[in-house]
């Protein structure tokens, strides 16, 4: 795939998706294009840093392949834009394969030294291309506007439709996509907590706060933490709770949009997070009498990398069990365990829909401070125009008569398509 953006030499490249030889070596077994996988990855981490900070949330060519590979629940198709042998830009383009058919999530950058290029124009149109190759027509796209960075409030703001949340009408992406044809369908918060500030007193806090959700519920519901895959007894419980994920919910977590889960998946997903180089923390709550688990939250650290902040997962509470401060009893005792486990681990990074004002709030009672906004962008495309259906029968009829008309050497009947029609 190569095509030319106006104004620099440019070459987009699709990488071609990696495989692996043995699950339980994914991450050291990686084929498929190496190079480019690292390209890939090198491109992921300028992005990344120009969002969230220099080793917030920096990635890797083997926790890329990893996640890629291993993937049962959809289909990801990536290109890197490349001048000379720098690496400008890249676009992914996931596809889930057991529902939402016609729908596609697309994450596109630029490199900020490359950009008024006409690199994001080149890079959108091919995203959007491999979309309709793959039959998709329901566009979805995150915008992140990071906290501290100017622009020009005169121009305004775009509202969410929603009514909560807005992004600056005069940022770079924001001009960008809808001058692409992209609207804004809705605003997601991202937070920080910090744990290396006022750690003690932090840790009074959530103690204190454990307490009084735990006397609250007690005997009624039991906190259960594990750390790794999901152990077999709570692999149904985590599948039926993450299978009730409305099917287009902004969120952060990466299995968003796909509501399909099952025990298969949850395990698959463990296998794709170990791969990764990842360890899952996590808390659930059991509700004793029934012995099903009713909520959970949970963590991501890296494994090699104890000084990145750990990523927040979901955090899902049945709608039966809400209104029992739940919800804040698994994050806050996940922060608490996070202290313990990883007492190196700068902070954790969570990201809440602005809508959601009850899991803004839970955030905030915590120690969650925003540290910028992503806008959750949408774009419908016009199908492709349905191939014209060819009459079987005239298409034989007049094969018969060109056949005939070369065996007696008599001309075909007028109407008749010949091989040099």
């Amino acid at each position: 795939m190569n095509d030319v953006a106006p104004g620099i030499p440019l070459t987009i490249v699709e990488v071609p998706p990696p495989t692996f030889r043995s699950r339980a070596a994914a991450a050291e077994s990686i084929d498929g294009g190496p190079r480019l996988i690292e390209l890939l990855a090198e491109a992921e981490n300028a992005l990344r840093r120009g969002e969230y900070g220099a080793a917030a949330l920096q990635t890797d060519a083997a926790e890329v392949s990893a996640l890629w590979a291993l993937a049962t629940h959809w289909r990801r198709r990536s290109v890197i834009a490349l001048s000379g042998d720098a690496v400008v830009g890249l676009a992914t383009v996931r596809v889930p394969l057991r529902e939402s058919l016609d729908s596609a999530r697309i994450r596109i950058g630029v490199a900020s030294n490359a950009r008024e290029h006409g690199i994001g124009g080149a890079l959108i149109d091919v995203a959007e291309r491999i979309a309709r190759e793959e039959g998709r027509t329901r566009l979805r796209l995150r915008a992140p506007h990071v906290a501290g960075v100017p622009f020009d409030p005169s121009a305004g703001w775009i509202e969410s439709p929603d009514g909560v949340g807005r992004v600056p009408a005069a940022a770079a992406s924001s001009r960008f996509l809808t001058h692409h044809g992209w609207s804004l369908a809705g605003v997601e918060r991202v937070s920080a907590l910090d744990l290396q500030s006022g750690a003690a007193s932090q840790t009074e806090a959530l103690d204190a706060q454990i307490a009084a959700a735990l006397a609250a519920i007690e005997p009624e519901y039991a906190l259960h933490v594990w750390s790794g895959p999901t152990p077999p007894e709570w692999l149904g419980g985590v599948a039926n709770l993450s299978a009730d994920l409305p099917g287009d919910a902004p969120t952060g977590h990466a299995a968003a949009g796909e509501s399909s889960w099952d025990v298969n998946r949850v395990a698959s997903n463990d296998v794709r997070i170990a791969a990764a180089n990842r360890t899952a923390l996590v808390v659930g709550v059991e509700h004793v009498p029934t012995g099903t688990l009713v909520a959970f939250s949970e963590l991501h650290l890296w494994r090699d990398h104890p000084n990145r902040p750990a990523l927040q997962g979901l955090t899902i509470v049945h709608p039966e069990h809400r209104g029992r401060r739940l919800g804040l009893l698994t994050k806050a005792r996940l922060v608490r365990e996070l202290r313990e486990r990883a007492p190196e681990c700068p902070g954790i990074v969570t990201w809440s829909p602005e809508s959601d004002a009850r899991l803004v709030s839970l955030g905030e009672r915590l120690g969650f401070r925003p540290i910028g906004v992503e806008g959750v962008w949408t774009k419908t495309l016009e199908p492709l125009p349905e191939e014209p259906e060819t009459d079987e029968a005239a298409v034989t009829d007049a094969a018969t008569a060109a056949d005939v008309a070369a065996v007696t050497d008599e001309p075909a009947a007028a109407g008749t398509p010949t091989a040099t029609d």
